[in-house]
């Protein structure tokens, strides 16, 4: 079982070019934690949850590319000590700022 902390240690590799409007994105169970079982997997082109993220039961909560970005202040000093309990409880705070903030909706 991949966990959530298990995507964010190695998140730079899922990086991929979006294509026709989808991309690489996050897809935890709940609640979202860092042992949370977690896949990436690419975004159905009109909404809805993947097949594969759907059979497992998991949501979607934020794009890779927006992953990286939100993190980039403390990513690599994170991992590098390997908090991630603490990288994955930021990702949570931080993609829940952004959807109260009027950012993309999580669902």
């Amino acid at each position: 079982m991949t966990t959530l902390a298990d995507i964010l240690r190695h998140l730079r590799t899922y990086d991929q070019e979006p294509y026709a409007w989808q991309e690489p994105t996050i897809y935890p169970a709940e609640p979202w934690s860092a042992s949370a079982q977690a896949i990436v997997t690419w975004s159905m082109p009109k909404g809805g949850l993947p097949d594969d993220a759907a059979k497992l039961g998991l949501v979607r909560v934020i794009e890779v590319r927006g992953a990286i970005k939100l993190l980039a202040d403390q990513f690599d000093q994170l991992v590098k000590e390997d908090r991630m309990d603490e990288l994955c409880a930021l990702l949570v705070v931080r993609v829940h700022r952004r959807s109260a903030n009027g950012g993309p909706y999580i669902y």
